[in-house]
Protein backbone atom coordinates (compact mmCIF):
# COMPACT_ATOMS: atom_id res chain seq x y z
CA UNK A 1 0.00 0.00 0.00
CA UNK A 2 1.55 3.63 -0.79
CA UNK A 3 1.53 5.99 1.88
CA UNK A 4 0.10 9.62 0.82
CA UNK A 5 2.87 11.33 -0.32
CA UNK A 6 3.60 8.49 -2.89
CA UNK A 7 -0.13 8.05 -3.50
CA UNK A 8 0.12 12.36 -4.29
CA UNK A 9 3.10 12.24 -6.23
CA UNK A 10 1.60 9.11 -8.14
CA UNK A 11 -1.44 11.47 -9.01
CA UNK A 12 0.16 14.72 -9.50
CA UNK A 13 2.34 13.03 -12.52
CA UNK A 14 -0.58 11.37 -14.00
CA UNK A 15 -2.87 14.74 -14.22
CA UNK A 16 0.83 16.30 -15.77
CA UNK A 17 0.83 13.69 -18.50
CA UNK A 18 -2.66 13.76 -19.03
CA UNK A 19 -2.14 17.62 -19.59
CA UNK A 20 0.49 17.48 -22.09
CA UNK A 21 -1.25 15.26 -23.79
CA UNK A 22 -4.47 16.71 -24.40
CA UNK A 23 -2.84 20.11 -25.06
CA UNK A 24 0.01 19.13 -27.02
CA UNK A 25 -0.74 21.93 -29.36
CA UNK A 26 0.10 25.28 -27.62
CA UNK A 27 -3.19 26.41 -25.78
CA UNK A 28 -3.16 29.83 -27.23
CA UNK A 29 -1.83 28.93 -30.96
CA UNK A 30 -3.27 30.38 -33.98
CA UNK A 31 -5.70 32.88 -32.76
CA UNK A 32 -8.04 33.59 -29.26
CA UNK A 33 -11.15 31.30 -30.60
CA UNK A 34 -8.56 28.19 -31.49
CA UNK A 35 -6.99 28.83 -28.04
CA UNK A 36 -9.90 28.70 -26.08
CA UNK A 37 -10.86 25.61 -27.98
CA UNK A 38 -7.71 23.81 -27.21
CA UNK A 39 -7.70 25.04 -23.64
CA UNK A 40 -11.07 23.87 -23.37
CA UNK A 41 -10.83 20.38 -24.61
CA UNK A 42 -7.19 20.25 -22.80
CA UNK A 43 -9.36 21.26 -19.63
CA UNK A 44 -12.33 18.39 -19.66
CA UNK A 45 -9.69 15.91 -20.19
CA UNK A 46 -7.73 16.91 -17.02
CA UNK A 47 -11.09 17.24 -15.28
CA UNK A 48 -12.27 13.50 -16.51
CA UNK A 49 -8.89 12.23 -15.33
CA UNK A 50 -9.02 13.91 -12.13
CA UNK A 51 -12.15 12.68 -11.21
CA UNK A 52 -11.54 9.05 -12.10
CA UNK A 53 -8.27 9.18 -10.03
CA UNK A 54 -10.41 10.82 -6.93
CA UNK A 55 -12.71 8.11 -7.38
CA UNK A 56 -10.59 5.06 -7.65
CA UNK A 57 -7.54 6.59 -5.19
CA UNK A 58 -10.65 8.70 -2.73
CA UNK A 59 -7.31 11.71 -2.77
CA UNK A 60 -8.83 15.13 -1.87
CA UNK A 61 -5.87 16.76 -3.89
CA UNK A 62 -7.39 15.03 -7.55
CA UNK A 63 -10.85 16.32 -6.46
CA UNK A 64 -9.70 19.65 -6.19
CA UNK A 65 -8.27 19.75 -9.57
CA UNK A 66 -11.07 18.45 -10.91
CA UNK A 67 -13.09 21.66 -9.66
CA UNK A 68 -10.14 23.53 -11.06
CA UNK A 69 -9.98 22.01 -14.03
CA UNK A 70 -13.55 22.64 -14.71
CA UNK A 71 -13.69 26.24 -14.17
CA UNK A 72 -10.88 26.49 -16.46
CA UNK A 73 -12.88 24.40 -19.08
CA UNK A 74 -16.36 26.65 -18.35
CA UNK A 75 -14.08 30.18 -18.46
CA UNK A 76 -12.68 28.62 -21.80
CA UNK A 77 -16.10 28.36 -23.58
CA UNK A 78 -17.15 31.48 -22.30
CA UNK A 79 -14.33 33.23 -23.83
CA UNK A 80 -14.79 31.52 -27.10
CA UNK A 81 -18.63 32.71 -26.94
CA UNK A 82 -17.72 35.89 -26.50
CA UNK A 83 -14.64 36.03 -29.57
CA UNK A 84 -17.17 34.17 -31.27
CA UNK A 85 -20.44 37.02 -30.69
CA UNK A 86 -17.81 40.14 -31.16
CA UNK A 87 -16.61 39.15 -34.51
CA UNK A 88 -19.91 38.13 -35.56
CA UNK A 89 -21.81 41.11 -34.32
CA UNK A 90 -19.36 43.16 -36.58
CA UNK A 91 -18.36 41.22 -39.27
CA UNK A 92 -19.22 40.50 -42.90
CA UNK A 93 -21.45 37.38 -44.14
CA UNK A 94 -17.89 35.95 -45.16
CA UNK A 95 -16.76 36.56 -41.40
CA UNK A 96 -18.90 35.09 -40.00
CA UNK A 97 -19.22 32.04 -41.37
CA UNK A 98 -15.57 31.44 -40.94
CA UNK A 99 -16.02 32.15 -37.69
CA UNK A 100 -18.69 29.60 -37.04
CA UNK A 101 -16.80 27.39 -39.07
CA UNK A 102 -13.87 28.03 -36.86
CA UNK A 103 -16.46 27.30 -34.11
CA UNK A 104 -17.74 24.17 -34.82
CA UNK A 105 -21.11 25.90 -35.93
CA UNK A 106 -23.88 28.04 -34.17
CA UNK A 107 -25.20 24.53 -33.00
CA UNK A 108 -22.26 23.63 -31.12
CA UNK A 109 -20.97 27.25 -29.79
CA UNK A 110 -24.34 27.33 -28.43
CA UNK A 111 -24.53 23.91 -26.48
CA UNK A 112 -21.36 24.65 -25.56
CA UNK A 113 -22.37 28.16 -23.87
CA UNK A 114 -25.44 26.28 -22.74
CA UNK A 115 -23.61 24.13 -20.44
CA UNK A 116 -21.17 26.68 -18.89
CA UNK A 117 -24.44 29.18 -18.26
CA UNK A 118 -25.90 25.65 -16.11
CA UNK A 119 -22.86 25.13 -14.54
CA UNK A 120 -22.70 29.00 -13.64
CA UNK A 121 -25.92 29.36 -12.49
CA UNK A 122 -25.57 26.58 -10.29
CA UNK A 123 -22.77 27.55 -8.93
CA UNK A 124 -24.17 30.87 -8.25
CA UNK A 125 -27.83 31.03 -8.52
CA UNK A 126 -28.51 27.36 -6.82
CA UNK A 127 -25.66 27.01 -4.73
CA UNK A 128 -27.47 27.73 -1.41
CA UNK A 129 -30.96 27.26 -0.94
CA UNK A 130 -32.39 26.43 1.90
CA UNK A 131 -34.06 23.25 0.78
CA UNK A 132 -30.88 21.32 -0.77
CA UNK A 133 -33.56 19.19 -2.68
CA UNK A 134 -34.79 22.08 -4.53
CA UNK A 135 -31.60 23.17 -5.13
CA UNK A 136 -30.94 19.37 -6.82
CA UNK A 137 -33.89 20.07 -8.64
CA UNK A 138 -32.58 23.72 -10.13
CA UNK A 139 -29.18 21.87 -11.08
CA UNK A 140 -30.99 19.22 -13.19
CA UNK A 141 -33.14 21.73 -14.64
CA UNK A 142 -30.24 24.32 -15.82
CA UNK A 143 -28.66 20.93 -17.74
CA UNK A 144 -32.22 19.52 -19.45
CA UNK A 145 -33.11 23.11 -20.64
CA UNK A 146 -29.75 23.55 -21.74
CA UNK A 147 -30.07 19.94 -23.64
CA UNK A 148 -33.75 20.74 -24.97
CA UNK A 149 -32.55 24.70 -25.92
CA UNK A 150 -29.56 22.41 -27.68
CA UNK A 151 -32.08 20.35 -29.67
CA UNK A 152 -34.00 23.14 -30.72
CA UNK A 153 -31.35 24.90 -32.12
CA UNK A 154 -30.00 22.32 -34.14
CA UNK A 155 -33.57 21.23 -35.09
CA UNK A 156 -34.12 25.17 -36.57
CA UNK A 157 -30.73 24.49 -38.29
CA UNK A 158 -31.69 21.32 -40.10
CA UNK A 159 -35.20 22.87 -41.20
CA UNK A 160 -33.41 26.14 -42.27
CA UNK A 161 -30.50 25.48 -43.23
CA UNK A 162 -26.90 26.58 -41.62
CA UNK A 163 -26.01 28.72 -44.62
CA UNK A 164 -26.01 32.59 -45.28
CA UNK A 165 -29.97 32.54 -46.14
CA UNK A 166 -30.94 30.22 -43.23
CA UNK A 167 -29.36 31.83 -40.75
CA UNK A 168 -31.11 35.16 -42.20
CA UNK A 169 -34.37 33.54 -42.20
CA UNK A 170 -33.70 32.38 -38.69
CA UNK A 171 -32.52 36.36 -37.86
CA UNK A 172 -35.57 37.73 -39.58
CA UNK A 173 -37.66 36.15 -36.94
CA UNK A 174 -36.41 38.85 -34.47
CA UNK A 175 -36.06 41.09 -37.14
CA UNK A 176 -32.62 41.03 -37.62
CA UNK A 177 -30.19 39.02 -40.41
CA UNK A 178 -27.53 36.64 -40.28
CA UNK A 179 -25.83 37.88 -37.00
CA UNK A 180 -29.44 38.08 -35.04
CA UNK A 181 -30.26 34.57 -36.46
CA UNK A 182 -26.88 33.51 -34.57
CA UNK A 183 -27.34 35.17 -31.94
CA UNK A 184 -30.76 33.35 -31.54
CA UNK A 185 -29.59 29.90 -32.14
CA UNK A 186 -26.66 30.43 -29.22
CA UNK A 187 -28.98 32.35 -26.72
CA UNK A 188 -31.59 29.05 -26.74
CA UNK A 189 -29.43 26.74 -24.76
CA UNK A 190 -29.35 29.61 -22.18
CA UNK A 191 -32.75 30.98 -21.78
CA UNK A 192 -33.38 27.26 -21.61
CA UNK A 193 -31.23 26.15 -19.28
CA UNK A 194 -32.58 29.25 -17.07
CA UNK A 195 -35.91 28.27 -17.50
CA UNK A 196 -35.27 24.79 -16.78
CA UNK A 197 -33.47 25.58 -13.23
CA UNK A 198 -36.10 28.36 -12.36
CA UNK A 199 -39.02 25.79 -13.26
CA UNK A 200 -37.47 23.09 -11.00
CA UNK A 201 -36.70 25.43 -8.25
CA UNK A 202 -40.27 26.06 -7.96
CA UNK A 203 -42.09 23.12 -8.29
CA UNK A 204 -40.14 21.32 -5.79
CA UNK A 205 -40.22 24.40 -3.54
CA UNK A 206 -43.97 24.19 -3.69
CA UNK A 207 -44.55 20.68 -3.46
CA UNK A 208 -42.25 20.66 -0.14
CA UNK A 209 -44.33 23.89 1.05
CA UNK A 210 -47.32 21.92 0.48
CA UNK A 211 -46.02 18.79 2.28
CA UNK A 212 -45.61 20.55 5.03
CA UNK A 213 -48.73 22.46 5.38
CA UNK A 214 -50.64 19.14 5.27
CA UNK A 215 -47.89 17.56 8.13
CA UNK A 216 -49.05 20.89 10.30
CA UNK A 217 -52.63 20.59 9.58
Amino acid sequence: MCDLHARQTAVGTVLALGLLTTASAPAFGVNVLDGANKLGLAADSVELLADTVACVMENPQAQQVAKTADAVATGASVVETTTVVTVIASGSGATIMKTLAAAGGPVTIGGATGLSAAKIMNQTLYADCQDPVACDAAHYGTYVGAALGTGASAATVFLTGAGPAGLATIGSVVGGGMAAGVGVLIAAPVVAGGSGGRCGLLAVSRLTSGHRRAASG
